[in-house]
């Protein structure tokens, strides 16, 4: 059913994201606020806002890089701000600005993640290797990552984010940098990692590969959920034919108002 009300507090065993109203100020401006919204496992969730709306800031909470300043989000059932190391474990987060250690090669990048992890160096090398063939990177697995290029890096970022097997994925703009032929793979990959029973937030501007690999859409404006709900429901009530035509419509502020009522009658009928 398409939502325009906070969704339930109540955390349940299927449940793998529940933000219940966060609040986070910088300063005086206030970035979130009050924003509530869950993720089912196995399910990928596009999530959609103008810049400066509060995904990234959303995704970095989730992801434990920031504290929220009201409010309680759970991952995997943890509260991210009071069992931080517990939710990490259960975290994989693809940051839209990529930020590895230069002077290391792949090999050694991974080897040092899939360790904070508590992984065994065999099964962190066995995961590198299959990750790095199939994003054509293993025959550089060697050199160092300074020598690589945004997009190759943005694989790396991805494998990071992957090699400890996470409940929880968060990809902010993962497609930035990407070649056509690693999109591709990446689209495909996003769906199995949603039939293993992960949950996948996606936060990006291609509305066209969100139509493609989401389940279901939040789109959010000002810190806040404006409406969710499958992609069919976004298009039905809005009467847009394309998820960018109703985010068009959704975030045009002449016409927020008047079409959240809208969408919301809409589940009444």
């Amino acid at each position: 059913m398409l939502e325009t009300a906070p969704a339930s507090s109540d955390v349940s065993s299927d449940v793998a994201v529940q933000v219940d109203g966060v609040v986070k100020k910088f300063g005086s401006r206030e970035v979130l606020s009050g924003l509530t919204f869950s993720i089912h496992r196995g399910e990928v969730v596009g999530y959609l806002g103008q810049n400066g709306a509060g995904k990234t800031t959303t995704l970095r909470i989730l992801a434990g890089i920031y504290r929220p300043d009201g409010g309680v989000a759970h991952v995997a059932g943890y509260d991210v701000a009071k069992n931080p190391i517990e939710a990490k474990r259960r975290i994989g987060y693809v940051p839209e600005a990529v930020d590895v250690f230069d002077w290391l090669t792949p090999w050694e990048y991974l080897r040092l993640v899939g360790r904070l992890h508590g992984l065994p160096d065999a099964l962190i090398d066995a995961r590198s290797r299959e990750m790095l063939d199939s994003l054509a990177l293993l025959d550089r697995a060697g050199e160092r990552l300074d020598t690589y290029s945004k997009g190759m890096r943005k694989k790396i970022a991805l494998i990071a984010a992957l090699i400890h097997d996470p409940e929880v994925v968060l990809m902010d703009e993962p497609l930035d940098g990407l070649d056509a032929n690693s999109a591709i793979i990446f689209k495909s990959l996003v769906r199995a990692l949603a039939r293993s029973g992960k949950a996948v937030l996606y936060s990006s501007h291609l509305m066209d590969v969100v139509e493609r690999v989401a389940d279901r859409a939040i789109v959010i404006h000002r810190g806040q959920v404006i409406v969710q709900g499958t992609l069919d429901e976004l298009r039905r009530a809005s009467g847009a034919p394309t998820l960018e035509d109703v985010f068009r419509r959704l975030t045009d502020p002449g016409d927020l108002e008047h079409l959240a009522q809208r969408l919301a009658q809409a589940t009444r009928r």
